[in-house]
């Protein structure tokens, strides 16, 4: 089985750092950190940096090479913006915006991974 993506549009650590002009972004941290520990192996997790004209590029080619392009592109002005995606379609689960709420993300990657077809 293919794991679902998160999608996380913020700077938080490994491939996301902290922003301080982003204090949602410091806010969901912990929840995503957590969330990748629990979920390793089993969910993709991919952030786009668009704090700045390199970073945004590097996200670009990243996205591209995902599938992701349109995503980006569709949600690149939203910083602490999390969707979870169907890998195999590009289908956006269930976007959030600066939630910390654990249970709400595992619902919706739960979700993702029924709809992947083995």
């Amino acid at each position: 089985m293919r794991p679902a993506y998160v999608v996380a549009r913020t700077r938080l650590p490994n491939r996301r750092r902290t922003a301080s002009w982003c204090p949602a972004c410091r806010t969901i941290e912990p929840t995503l950190r957590s969330l990748k520990q629990q979920k390793a192996g089993k969910v993709s997790f991919v952030t786009f940096d668009v704090s700045d004209a390199v970073q945004l590029k590097k996200s670009r080619e990243r996205a591209l090479s995902l599938g992701l392009g349109a995503f980006l592109e569709a949600n690149r002005s939203q910083t602490s913006l999390v969707a979870v995606i169907d890998p195999a379609t590009g289908t956006t689960v269930q976007t959030f915006r600066a939630s910390t709420d654990e249970s709400a993300y595992s619902a919706a990657i739960k979700k993702a991974q029924s709809m992947i077809k083995p």
